[in-house]
């Protein structure tokens, strides 16, 4: 988990809390958020980091052979059973099997799904029996599970089974004091594959980063900094290294060179847009500093060379 942010703080101290129980889990956040790599650090920091970890792709389980991947079948037990298998849950004896994407589960697969949650007990297909699972369950999701069960997408017993403990992943907007850190760690590891040495980003890329909005979260930005380096053939990437659609942002950069440590430069802001922000933030420092991309530091520092005043010290 790369971050210093105190949203990204908060995650890694839940994933090691959360690692030490035996507690169905269930990771909440948008695409790009890093849920299969929080749920494989899980299994990682448990008792069951000997065990097997088993991936599941929940979205592309189809109704027709749902039962044969989760719980296995005997020969015979349909056309094409040529041979015993094993399914997911059995296969993940002893470790983790983390579900994801389960919020794009049809019902069919929902009822399937529910008793073996539940009683951690299978049949394949073509036996009656028994069999009992010792594994973990984590499952994933970037749909809000509350409002599916609602809309009656989403079975509410499979629900309460799942909602047993939950890490709230936050996206990268609501995180850009991490933007720095992660373009510096997918640097490097572009150093290895790449001919020549990236050693830096130049402050006008950085600074169109920091505005973008990440809708792909930091899967995108891995993305753009592997095609910046590609494109920048051994130099510093420069805004012009970077993907089309950001080169060509016309958004003011807000960055103060994290990276160089320099000292912060004059904005792009005049006092009555830095009041605005503050009032779409309710005057929250932190919310408004993360919103712009800046430390909170540098925000106060801000407001004062601006002689902007909150409401409340007028008082």
């Amino acid at each position: 988990m790369v971050g210093c942010s105190h949203a990204i703080r908060r995650v890694q101290e839940r994933i090691e809390f959360l690692a030490q129980t035996e507690l169905t889990t269930l990771i909440l956040g948008e695409t790009g958020t890093g849920k299969e790599l929080v749920a494989e650090k899980l299994h990682q920091l448990s008792g069951r980091c000997s065990g097997p970890w088993v991936c599941v792709n929940c979205a592309a389980l189809s109704d027709g052979l749902v039962e044969s991947e989760l719980f296995g079948h005997v020969k015979g037990a349909f056309t094409g059973a040529i041979q015993e298998r094993i399914g997911h849950f059995e296969s993940a004896q002893g470790g983790t099997l983390f579900l994801d994407e389960i919020g794009d589960t049809s019902p069919a697969v929902q009822v399937r799904l529910l008793r073996a949650v539940d009683t951690k007990r299978i049949e394949r297909v073509g036996s009656h029996e028994t069999r009992e699972v010792d594994v973990r369950i984590v499952a994933a999701t970037n749909k809000p599970l509350d409002e599916e069960v609602r809309a009656g997408r989403f079975r509410t017993d499979l629900y309460y089974r799942l909602n047993v403990a939950v890490i709230e992943l936050p996206p990268l907007r609501e995180r850009r004091e991490d933007i720095p850190v992660l373009v510096q760690h997918f640097i490097e590891q572009c150093k290895e594959p790449l001919p020549g040495r990236i050693a830096a980003i130049e402050e006008d890329a950085m600074g169109v980063l920091m505005q973008h909005p990440w809708p792909g979260n930091v899967r995108e930005l891995r993305n753009v900094v592997e095609c910046a380096c590609v494109n920048a053939q051994g130099e510093p990437v420069h805004r012009k290294d970077l993907p089309p659609y950001l080169s060509a942002s016309t958004a003011a950069p807000l960055f103060v060179d994290a990276l160089s440590h320099k000292p912060p430069r004059p904005y792009p802001f005049d006092a009555a847009a830095l009041r605005r922000a503050l009032e779409d933030n309710r005057w929250r420092i932190g919310h408004t500093a993360a919103s712009l991309g800046v430390h909170r530091t540098t925000l106060w520092r801000l407001m004062q060379r601006l002689h902007v005043t909150s409401p409340r010290s007028k008082r």
